[in-house]
C-alpha cells in the first residue's frame, strides 16, 4: 500500500463517525480501495462519511427479517411491481452514494447494472 493511500486510510479510521469534506474524486479514491475490512461509504453535498466493520447479529437480523416480511407482502400484491436490494452501493455519478442495508423499489422505475458498470 503506498504512503499516501496508507495515510489517508488512516486519517479516515480516525475520523469514524464523522462527515468528512471531501470531493467526488476523494470518495473514487476510498471506494477504489482494497481493504481486508468491510467498509461502507456514503457521500452527499461533498462530505464522505466511512464506516467500517462489520454489522453485528442484531442489526443483522433486523435486515433480513424486512427482506421476509417484503417476500411475504408482495408475494399476495402479485400485480405490484417492486425490486429489492441489499448490501450494495448505490451512487449518483458526483452527487451522492450510499451503502444502504436494504432498499425497496415500487414500480418498474429502479435502477438496473448495464455493460460496462460495476
Amino acid at each position: 500500500m503506498s504512503n499516501t493511500k496508507s495515510s489517508t486510510l488512516s486519517k479516515i479510521k480516525n475520523s469514524l463517525n464523522q462527515w468528512e469534506l471531501a470531493n467526488w474524486e476523494k470518495y473514487e479514491q476510498c471506494r477504489d480501495w482494497e481493504t481486508e475490512e468491510r467498509v461502507k461509504l456514503y457521500y452527499y453535498q461533498n462530505h464522505l462519511f466511512v464506516e467500517m466493520g462489520s454489522e453485528g447479529i442484531n442489526h443483522s437480523s433486523i435486515s433480513d427479517l424486512f427482506t421476509m416480511l417484503f417476500f411475504i407482502w408482495f408475494g399476495q400484491q402479485m400485480q405490484q411491481k417492486f425490486a429489492s436490494f441489499g448490501r450494495c452501493l448505490l451512487e449518483k455519478t458526483g452527487q451522492s452514494a450510499a451503502a444502504p442495508d436494504i432498499v425497496l423499489y415500487v414500480g418498474e422505475d429502479y435502477p438496473k447494472w448495464n455493460p460496462g458498470e460495476r
